[in-house]
């Protein structure tokens, strides 16, 4: 990233959208944990806490007008309105992150420079961005094609988890999976396990437009 990535205070910026168009396709809370591990390398370790809100911001703002990756919106879509209902929050989003991300960089580029020169010996292994890109896409299609075509099969079989493991397992053999950093990664499953559990009880049976009913005194 250091590589990409502008030397100056634009550098946070840049790494902000990037976030932000995460968000688009991805759940808010993976484009957060993504935003801020790579802050954390390219800041060497020390992320201001108002940047540490900001990516928390652009992970939401991303997500407003998308009706992919974010449960809200994603129900929406199911429940059949356009997806173009929620483009037009994009303008809000935007204006948003022109609000915040600017302060947010210049405070994190005095609190610590971002890093000018990507570390000697790293080198991109494209193996490797295949198998996360073959991950996001089977992870992507089959949350669609579950919606849209056997929206029953979600309440009984874990699709996702099935797709994102059948690639996983399939291309095992071109990469192995790093497995030495799970167990300090413990504490955030077990939050994000708890997270998904709590949203999972609040199902409703039936939608009603809110414009439809009368108020009451």
């Amino acid at each position: 990233m250091p590589a990409l990535l502008p030397d100056d205070w634009w550098g946070g910026v840049v790494l902000l959208v990037l976030v932000f168009v995460l968000s688009s396709f991805l759940d808010n809370i993976a484009a957060a944990l993504i935003g801020g591990t790579v802050a954390r390398h390219v800041f060497q370790g020390k992320v201001h806490i108002g940047y540490l809100a900001a990516i928390v911001a652009a992970s939401n703002a991303g997500g407003s007008g998308s009706v992919v990756g974010d449960t809200t919106t994603t129900m929406m879509w199911i429940a059949g309105v356009s997806p173009l209902a929620v483009v037009e929050a994009y303008v809000a989003a935007v204006v948003a992150m022109l609000v915040f991300a600017v302060p947010a960089s210049i405070q994190q580029q005095r609190y610590s420079p971002i890093q000018k020169d990507p570390s000697k010996g790293l080198k991109i292994d494209p193996t490797r961005v295949f198998i996360v890109a073959a991950i996001l896409i089977a992870a992507l299609a089959a949350n669609i094609i579950a919606n849209v075509k056997f929206p029953e099969l979600l309440h009984t079989v874990p699709v996702l988890g099935i797709a994102v493991w059948v690639v996983i397992l399939l291309t095992a053999g071109l990469r192995a999976p790093r497995l030495e950093g799970d167990a300090g990664n413990l504490q955030g499953t077990i939050f994000l396990l708890a997270l998904v559990t709590a949203a999972s009880m609040m199902r409703s049976k039936s939608c009603r437009p809110l414009h439809g009913r009368r108020r009451s005194a």
